[in-house]
């Protein structure tokens, strides 16, 4: 059985590429970490720049103040409601937009499956709230 060996152009790509896809990955996952670093931080420290990679003067006073507002609670809810909602929605339109893409479901099959197979997309674009409702003024 005969070997397949990379030439020396196949390895540098090779490392290139692995060497763009991480730094591309700690590019992503930095800003992500130093979210949660700086939440367990003391805010003088961050607000200072002292807390690069580690967290300084650790302390849960920033989640202990958020938590006492009642409406993070009410957001959390009107999250789950909406997901929970949209989810139904959205099952029984593909459902109904299935149906008639079974062959022996009806004689109309043909006709209406053309016709509902988007559904889910439009579903999505009416339910959706607007990005921004406020106007803003042309340049």
């Amino acid at each position: 059985m005969k070997t397949f060996r990379n030439s020396r152009s196949d390895i540098v790509f090779d490392a290139g590429v692995y060497l763009v896809m991480i730094l591309g990955g700690l590019i992503v996952l930095y800003p992500l970490y130093f979210m949660v670093i700086a939440s367990f931080s003391d805010p003088v420290y961050t607000n200072s720049g002292q807390v690069i990679l580690f967290p300084k003067g650790a302390t849960f006073d920033g989640y202990a103040e958020v938590f006492k507002d009642a409406r993070l609670l009410t957001g959390y809810i009107n999250t789950i409601l909406y997901s929970i909602g949209y989810m139904i929605f959205s099952v029984v339109l593909t459902v109904l937009a299935a149906y008639p893409r079974y062959p022996t479901a009806s004689w109309w099959a043909g006709a209406s499956s053309t016709c509902c197979s988007s559904s889910p997309c439009i579903s999505a674009a009416v339910l959706s709230p607007p990005i921004s409702s406020s106007k803003t003024s042309g340049s």
